[in-house]
């Protein structure tokens, strides 16, 4: 039998991490190797259409091989990790430095590899293998198709995404956002975006469709967050073939805003939102996204019972 290769296509600021510890590591589903998200098949796109960023993430993957083996290589580990010790580069799981992976001339062969071969090391404790890199989630139709059929040769490959309310995750975004350019003002900004042009991130069955149109909707499955964390998650578990015995705990869910709690691990979460989202500001928003929340009624047949509130 082939492995799983599971890939999450985002989307961010859906609370993928909780999702990540879910299924990696309260439930030993998946083991990601290194890192939990790395981008490589985007590379391979940023490579193929010669994007200016290609060589930005090509320096980034060597000195990230560069960090792993010398670290790996230092007997002290951090006292404080960013991750649960056995998700890390140091995991007793994780049994090989992956030098012609973390390097430059990105190859899909590299990729089938890299993931093969951790499953070698991992196949007596977990199910499978993941990609959980949200960039995935902007890779087109026509890139995917061509990558397909190599990886289906190689592997049990399973597609899912995880949306969350349109409205509070974009607001999120903003508020990361406006945090990395010094802009502090993520109100501001979600204005802008909402009345000119937003994220193509923001159109989920657009993205669903990008990978349903190759590998078929029976390979691909879409996970509102709201009904994931609240433990609604049957047709999840029918979807992996695995049991979920316990959902990780979610910044997002419910949604607290600045005052969201700080849980272990979860600082990418708890650490986005600088400005909460008020009730008055959620209609401005929702009066100027009501299209997204339409398409995905349309698409997926309904709309989440947490949502628009």
């Amino acid at each position: 039998m082939k492995p799983i290769l599971l890939l999450n296509i985002g989307t961010a600021f859906s609370a993928t991490t909780p999702l990540f510890y879910t299924l990696a590591l309260e439930n030993k589903y998946f083991h990601t190797g290194h890192l939990k998200e790395h981008g490589y098949l985007y590379g391979l796109y940023a490579k193929e259409e010669k994007l200016p960023i290609f060589t930005i993430l090509e320096d980034r993957f060597e000195k990230w091989g560069e960090n792993i083996r010398k670290k790996r290589n230092n007997k002290h580990k951090p006292k404080k990790l960013r991750k649960p010790l056995e998700l890390t580069k140091w995991s007793e799981y994780v049994k090989f430095n992956g030098e012609d992976f973390f390097s430059k001339n990105f190859t899909l062969q590299k990729y089938i590899d890299y993931y093969l071969e951790h499953y070698n090391y991992i196949k007596d404790d977990y199910v499978g293998v993941a990609d959980f890199s949200n960039k995935n989630a902007n890779l087109p139709e026509k890139f995917i198709r061509k990558i397909s059929a190599k990886l289906l040769e190689n592997f049990d490959v399973k597609v899912t995404m995880i949306c969350r309310d349109p409205v509070r995750r974009l607001f999120s975004v903003a508020n990361k956002v406006s945090q990395d350019i010094g802009h502090r003002d993520p109100v501001n900004m979600i204005k802008k975006w909402v009345n000119g042009q937003m994220e193509e991130n923001v159109y989920y069955s657009n993205l669903y469709k990008n990978w349903s149109n190759v590998f078929g909707k029976e390979k691909v499955h879409m996970i509102v967050m709201e009904e994931f964390s609240a433990g609604k998650n049957q047709s999840l578990i029918d979807f992996l073939g695995f049991p979920i015995e316990k959902v990780h705990k979610n910044v997002y869910y419910p949604d607290m805003g600045v005052n969201a709690p700080h849980y272990e691990y979860l600082a990418d979460q708890w650490r986005s939102d600088i400005v909460s989202l008020d009730d008055d500001l959620y209609k401005y928003l929702f009066e100027r996204m009501s299209f997204v929340y339409d398409e995905f009624e349309k698409f997926f047949g309904y709309i989440p019972e947490a949502w628009m509130k």
